[in-house]
């Protein structure tokens, strides 16, 4: 009984936190709207035609620079990491565990590396689409074009180059450890990897993706406050309805799969 209790106490002290969050933050996003309606208001004859040449310069010439900053860092990263990774298992003696999960831990990395530097990558090159059609007069288009050039080619190359070197990491992954099934070009590799992971595997991986979920309700909440209030200065509503499609998404999924599980652990 006394269990009981505790688990419930906790429970509603949980959905207090959680009410209590959203209404602190539905309180920040409304004063901060308030205070930048205000301001706006106050100030329209400011001039910031400095400051906005700044920030489009910024989007012009700094951001295909970034672009292609993420992709020879990713590149040289991955491909240092791979061959040491690769080296240290020829050396491996086949029984130091801790010396192979060291490895396993750093090919991890370089495959969060990979999927990290992807996502940098083409939101940087969404940025600089932006810029390129919204932005640049002809002039700095043409001045621009070989640089223009060098990103295209980043961007297409970054999809084909995380392929092949998730593929590769994944492989020696699976010369440590036999028992792994599944190929990364498969269209059921995802299906196939978990089948073949243990018991303590799967835990950690269900455990990960919970944490994912509740750290993204969160994120997408803020999101979703920043593109609402945005509405008010020309936003516009497209935004604020992705983002909320994204969360009802998410949401939703979380809740059909949670009572598919249920209902099939009762069955048993």
């Amino acid at each position: 009984m006394k269990t009981d209790k505790n688990i419930k106490t906790n429970n509603k002290k949980k959905t207090l936190t959680t009410v209590l969050v959203f209404a602190a933050l539905c309180i920040l996003g409304g004063c901060l709207g308030v205070f930048i309606g205000y301001f706006s208001g106050q100030y329209e004859s400011f001039d910031l035609t400095a400051i906005k040449e700044i920030i489009k310069n910024i989007l012009i010439y700094v951001t295909p620079v970034a672009i292609l900053g993420v992709f020879a860092f990713v590149l040289i990263y991955s491909i240092f990491g791979h061959n040491k990774a690769k080296k240290a298992i020829l050396n491996w003696d086949g029984e130091d565990e801790e010396y192979i999960e060291k490895i396993e831990a750093k090919l991890g990395v370089i495959i969060s590396m990979l999927t990290i530097g992807l996502i940098l990558i083409y939101a940087l090159f969404a940025i600089y689409f932006y810029a390129l059609f919204n932005l640049m007069n002809p002039e700095q288009f043409f001045n621009t074009l070989p640089l223009m050039a060098l990103v295209f080619m980043a961007f297409f190359a970054t999809l084909f180059y995380n392929t092949f070197m998730q593929r590769a990491c994944v492989e020696l992954v699976k010369k440590i450890n036999p028992e792994k099934k599944g190929d990364t070009l498969s269209v059921n590799f995802q299906k196939e990897w978990e089948q073949s992971m243990d018991e303590a595997q799967k835990l950690m991986l269900y455990e990960t993706g919970y944490r994912t979920y509740k750290v993204m309700n969160y994120a997408l909440m803020i999101a979703w406050l920043i593109c609402t209030l945005g509405i008010m200065f020309g936003m516009g509503l497209m935004p604020t309805l992705v983002v909320s499609a994204l969360w009802l998404t998410s949401t939703i999924t979380y809740s059909v799969y949670g009572y598919k599980i249920e209902h099939k652990n009762k069955k048993r």
